[in-house]
């Protein structure tokens, strides 16, 4: 996993440790209160991981723009891991994924993937977490 941050004065977001990056500060009032993810393989563990480290989380942003295709067990990882989010009532969306990747999810019959909300940017996904929070 890659935490992604928001590069200063633009919507773009990526590698946190680049510089000009920052992550978005998720105990401002005005903030998402979220954590940004780039996934390059679904491990729960990794995902336990990166969000002891940030408790606060309400949303976790799964940006697949490298993830070409979900096999059988990358789905079944998907699904333990939005169960765990779900039982920690953290929310789950992707952002950037492909034709193949966004076919998968909407026809998954596993109702939880299913209905992840798919964003077209990463930016679009951390705005939606964000007013989604705020209610």
């Amino acid at each position: 996993m890659i935490e992604l941050g928001r590069r200063t004065g633009t919507t773009s977001w990526e590698p946190e440790e680049e510089e000009g990056v920052e992550r978005v500060d998720t105990s401002s009032p005005c903030s998402s209160g979220g954590t940004v993810l780039r996934q390059r393989r679904i491990f729960r563990r990794e995902m336990h991981e990166q969000l002891a480290k940030f408790p606060d989380t309400e949303h976790v942003v799964i940006d697949a723009v490298a993830i070409a295709d979900i096999d059988f067990t990358g789905m079944t990882a998907l699904s333990q891991v939005v169960e765990d989010l779900t039982k920690d009532k953290i929310s789950i969306s992707f952002a950037r994924a492909n034709a193949t990747v966004r076919d998968r999810l909407t026809k998954s019959t596993n109702e939880a993937i299913h209905s992840i909300a798919l964003f077209d940017s990463t930016d679009a996904a951390a705005v939606a977490a964000e007013a989604q929070t705020t209610r």
